[in-house]
């Protein structure tokens, strides 16, 4: 049996293409972020918040895991794209 294979459309290379590029967005975002430091970043959000209604010991702890979850969904995103080009590469 010969399989042929067979060329995307222009639609799931845009996908594609998106999600590439809001991976990439999303980790370079968080990666900017750790390298200022995370203490100024948490820093930074606790000045911007002093005048609201949130004290800091909510907004302190948000900016922590606000640095976590922009990694680890920017990872998140680019594995699942690597893993399904892997995954059609399979032959059936």
């Amino acid at each position: 049996m010969v399989v042929t294979p067979r060329r995307p459309d222009d639609s799931s290379l845009a996908y594609a293409l998106l999600r590439v590029t809001l991976g990439l967005n999303i980790f370079m975002h968080g990666t900017t972020r750790l390298l200022a430091g995370i203490g100024n970043f948490v820093n930074g959000m606790i000045k911007m918040f002093q005048n609201t209604v949130l004290p800091t010991a909510v907004v302190a702890p948000f900016g922590y895991a606000c640095l976590g979850w922009k990694r680890g969904s920017a990872f998140s995103l680019l594995l699942v794209f690597v893993l399904e080009r892997l995954w059609s590469l399979v032959p059936f």
